[in-house]
């Protein structure tokens, strides 16, 4: 009621369609007190109709705090929200990206969701090189390609980024260049054996194994160039 009339006008006008969503985090309410809550919401001038299917502006109810005995969560503040939806998020990449598709993981591999919400808050972009030193089965890894970035990889266990595993199914192995080939991603600029604790990246470093990419050449020119890297890093 407080916001200005002049700024809810377009959203409420005769010629506008509207539907109102209820939310409720960490409880629930049953059908009758759904339609009581509409009912409270009369005081707002709509003028438009309602279309539950397709409207043109969708309102949001939402509430938090209020204590079920039964969910777990800790006594906070009751509040309420009135907002008016502007976009949805796709959510499709979900089912794309989630572990029991995919074909490299291990017990440790990072959930995709936690990944990408990582890699959006460091602003990953296609300008970006994104190093992960505890790359794993390369979930992270995941996340930066798929944003466009160029990627490189360290571990301390070279059997995690270079021998990989069997695939039971076809007897092929899977490795972390196996999960960027399925999602079509561009490989790694590269992946390093190494011990981030022991400063890996010093004078007198000598690089031993097989590489087709010069990592020194990449990070001076910020040129990406595909193909398979394993580099192994001692003093």
């Amino acid at each position: 009621a407080a916001y200005p009339d002049h700024l809810k006008a377009p959203y409420l006008g005769p010629d506008t369609s509207f539907r109102i969503m209820l939310d409720a985090w960490g409880f629930a309410w049953n059908d009758q007190q759904q339609k009581e809550l509409l009912q409270k919401l009369e005081f707002i001038p709509f003028q438009g109709k309602v279309d539950l299917k397709s409207p043109q502006q969708v309102f949001w109810l939402c509430c938090q705090g209020k204590k079920d005995e039964h969910n777990g969560l800790p006594e906070m503040p009751t509040r309420w929200y009135f907002c008016r939806q502007i976009a949805l998020v796709d959510r499709s990449w979900v089912k794309t990206y989630a572990l029991p598709q995919r074909a490299y993981i291990g017990p440790t591999s990072m959930d995709p969701e936690m990944a990408f919400l990582m890699t959006n808050m460091a602003q990953v972009d296609r300008q970006s090189l994104v190093l992960d030193p505890y790359v794993g089965t390369g979930s992270i890894l995941i996340a930066a390609a798929a944003r466009g970035a160029h990627t490189m990889g360290a571990d301390i266990d070279v059997r995690v980024i270079k021998q990989g595993k069997q695939c039971p199914r076809t007897g092929k192995t899977l490795d972390i260049y196996s999960n960027y080939q399925q999602y079509g991603l561009q490989h790694p600029v590269g992946l390093i054996r190494m011990d981030v604790h022991t400063y890996p990246f010093r004078d007198g470093l000598r690089e031993v194994g097989l590489s087709l990419i010069y990592i020194s050449w990449f990070l001076s020119l910020t040129i990406f160039r595909s193909g398979y890297a394993y580099l192994v890093c001692v003093p």
